[in-house]
């Protein structure tokens, strides 16, 4: 709690300050101002593919070298905001520190699978889901450059070259200020004869599709307790509460008064005799009897989606979860490096050169097929790639692909279940979850913490909804002024 204390005061500090346009200060290593040496802030060790991308870059430019700037250890973000706030700015810069998870199974983990569908409780722990920067926050006070010029005049891509939605995901204000190489789209499940083919629902939907199910029925698996509905179900949606821009909260709604209400009927933990891998297959076949709604995961890969029709026995709706009329429920995740070039950068033609290589085209079919196999990687955002990674599904040329692995609250197994290869219907769907899926997993868990933390006496029975409702304004809009 200490060091996010100090974290925090660092961060209120910075984006008090306004973004330097030079690199002014003393540098941490001797770097020269002529543009002969590009400088990149890593939040994470350089191993796989950012020390790939990196030696290459070196080995075939001998006019320009990239010369790294050391903040991977555990002191690493908060030594960086005081670089920042001295006017020491890099050119390149990382935009995540790895958590736990991350960091131990390094770049080529399928991040996804992990991290979306273990409990949320977990997922906010420190460490666990590592330190992201606040991106927006950067954007709004001038540190970062706008990538799209770079990619729409690139010959080799152009916005044809990549897929666009999750880029455009990550866009502030229209300008795109972070760039990354592989995506997934989290979301949530449920079959689609239950609540019909859709790509997103209100909370008023949900409840009604939730309450027109069999008595004893569950939302999600039936041991889930208030924090894990709160965190799993509503915490990535807060942010339609709040208008970044104009400094205003709107929690005092009948939207969120509704969530308040559906939180407060969850216990607030759960205890059982049964064992683990016994709670899990009762979720299971509660979740294939009809019995649970929602299903967490992440498509990671086209065949996920026709996996995941047949373990339900039929199509599912990738549903989310619930917002606000005409949002997104689904949010993308994206795995690797995620970098940004500054806005104070002495050689952009050069940091887009090294940058661009993230989304470059790294497969032929051979390798494309082995990435499968080992599931070594996520959905491309190079569309070259991401056609050859559809195409592998489709064909049936990695046959390990077609079988399911369950992957419920962080224990795994394998599943008697075989599947088909996709269809072109699986194609559209995919191609459709992606298209209407318009929020980047980028959490602000200061905000879900504030929330949580104010809803506390109401769940416990000691105060009024009002009365947390008016708490929670207040202190929200105390930390939405700090940061604006």
């Amino acid at each position: 709690m200490k060091r996010y204390v100090v974290w925090a005061l660092l961060l209120l500090t910075l984006l008090a300050l306004p973004a330097c346009g030079t690199t002014g200060g003393e540098n941490p290593v001797e770097v020269e101002t002529d543009g002969s040496v590009l400088t990149y802030a890593s939040l994470n060790p350089i191993e796989g593919r950012v020390k790939y991308l990196i030696n290459t870059f070196n080995s075939t430019h001998e006019d320009i070298q990239i010369e790294v700037w050391d903040y991977s250890d555990e002191n690493g973000p908060e030594r960086f905001l005081v670089d920042l706030m001295a006017g020491i700015v890099p050119d390149v810069m990382e935009l995540q520190q790895y958590g736990e998870f991350q960091a131990t199974y390094g770049d080529w983990a399928v991040a996804g699978r992990v991290e979306v569908e273990a409990t949320l409780s977990e997922q906010t722990t420190y460490g666990r889901d590592g330190i992201w920067l606040p991106y927006q926050q950067l954007v709004q006070k001038g540190y970062l450059e706008d990538l799209w010029p770079y990619i729409e005049n690139d010959p080799d891509y152009g916005r044809e070259g990549v897929v666009e939605q999750p880029l455009k995901a990550a866009e502030v204000n229209g300008g795109l200020y972070m760039l990354f190489g592989e995506f997934a789209v989290t979301t949530l499940v449920a079959p689609k004869s239950v609540v019909g083919e859709r790509t997103s629902w209100t909370f008023d939907e949900f409840m009604e599709v939730f309450e027109s199910m069999p008595p004893g029925s569950t939302p999600l698996q039936y041991n889930a307790t208030q924090s894990e509905v709160f965190f799993h179900l509503f915490s990535t949606t807060l942010s339609q509460f709040v208008d970044w821009n104009e400094g205003r909260t709107s929690f005092d709604s009948e939207e969120f008064r509704n969530i308040l209400e559906f939180v407060n009927t969850f216990p607030a933990e759960f205890e059982t005799h049964h064992t683990e891998y016994e709670v899990i297959r009762d979720i299971i076949d509660r979740m294939l009897g009809g019995y649970q709604l929602l299903h967490p995961t992440s498509v990671t890969m086209l065949v996920d989606v026709s996996n995941i029709d047949q373990v339900f026995q039929e199509p599912v709706s990738f549903t989310g979860c619930p917002v606000k009329k005409g949002e997104s429920g689904n949010y993308f995740l994206v795995r690797g490096p995620k970098l940004a070039m500054t806005s104070s950068c002495k050689n952009k033609d050069a940091a887009w050169n090294f940058m661009r290589r993230l989304i470059a085209q790294r497969f032929t079919m051979k390798s494309m097929k082995r990435a499968h196999q080992f599931q070594e990687m996520l959905l491309p955002i190079n569309r070259r790639d991401y056609d050859l990674a559809n195409r592998v599904d489709m064909e049936g040329l990695v046959k390990e692909l077609y079988s399911f692995n369950w992957k419920i609250a962080d224990i795994s197994w394998k599943d008697d279940i075989q599947t088909e290869p996709p269809t072109e219907n699986d194609l559209r769907r995919l191609e459709e979850l992606i298209d209407n899926t318009t929020s980047l997993y980028w959490p602000d868990d200061e905000l879900a913490n504030i929330v949580w933390d104010s809803i506390g006496p109401y769940l416990a029975g000691h105060k009024s909804m009002d009365d947390v409702i008016r708490l929670i304004e207040n202190r929200v809009k105390l930390y939405v002024d700090e940061l604006r």
